[in-house]
């Protein structure tokens, strides 16, 4: 945290910093870089901060300016998942804001933003299923935001590679919260498995990543979504994440073509 503080270190009554008030990682700074003068911009999804920019009770992004509350769009308008992500376009908005830019051109900017290739990017909809490919997500904290970014959707996870060393209990508790089910697979299946089974998670497991997305395609119901958020890294089958995310783009085309030469 103290690391992450540098970046406030050279800021003057000049400058503004933008703070996720969120956070209690960046909120910590508040009252050290209020007390140099700097100007402090807050943003929030739990409420709109005076004179920032926050989520209000309606679900829409709205910019506390100095002539008054300017709604910018409804989260729902967003391309990008989550709440996190939420919250990197409350800040993207704060900052494009106190570089003047006007509330149109922030509007139309955070509705146009596309979401990061391997970063809950929507990779196609195959008999009313969506597809997301998430294989950055190589850690199981990363796994949960993707979890956390389809609350009140049906949804298959795809779970597996080789482990870093973590623990997959605190997935296993947000999945049961969330009803999701799993799919898991590849080198560390067994110990994620073993986590799922202990926290109530319906699962099954699979050899590799092309059996995992056949049986979550099988798994998933409609309206609902199958999610590549693997908490692993994919050294055991793949040269990296990216590989990784490509082949599961490929499988999730392979699916979409087979639907088609069926006639739907």
């Amino acid at each position: 945290t103290a690391h992450k503080g540098r970046v406030f270190a050279r800021q003057t009554s000049d400058d503004t910093a933008v703070i996720d008030a969120d956070d209690e990682g960046s909120s910590a700074f508040l009252p050290e870089v209020r007390a140099r003068g700097v100007r402090v911009v807050e943003v929030s999804i739990e409420g709109v901060p005076a004179g920032g920019v926050g989520l209000d009770a309606s679900g829409m992004l709205v910019l506390d300016a100095h002539t008054g509350p300017v709604a910018l769009l409804h989260r729902d308008e967003l391309l990008i998942r989550g709440d996190h992500n939420v919250s990197n376009a409350l800040a993207a908005a704060a900052a494009a804001h106190a570089f003047g830019v006007t509330p149109d051109a922030i509007r139309a900017g955070l509705r146009s933003f596309e979401p990061i290739e391997h970063r809950l990017e929507p990779v196609g909809t195959v008999d009313g299923i969506e597809y997301f490919n998430d294989s950055k997500a190589t850690n199981p904290d990363a796994a949960i935001k993707a979890v956390d970014a389809f609350v009140g959707r049906p949804m298959v996870v795809l779970l597996g590679g080789r482990n870093k060393g973590s623990r997959f209990d605190d997935l296993a508790r947000v999945l049961a919260e969330h009803d999701a089910s799993a799919v898991v697979f590849g080198e560390a299946a067994g110990e994620i498995a073993r986590d799922l089974g202990a926290g109530g998670v319906p699962f099954e497991r699979a050899v590799d990543l092309a059996g995992a997305v056949a049986a979550a395609a099988r798994r998933a119901k409609r309206g609902g979504a199958v999610v590549l958020s693997p908490a692993c890294a994919s050294f055991d089958e793949f040269s990296d994440y990216a590989h990784r995310g490509r082949e599961f783009r490929r499988l999730v085309d392979d699916i979409a073509a087979a639907g088609a030469g069926r006639g739907g």
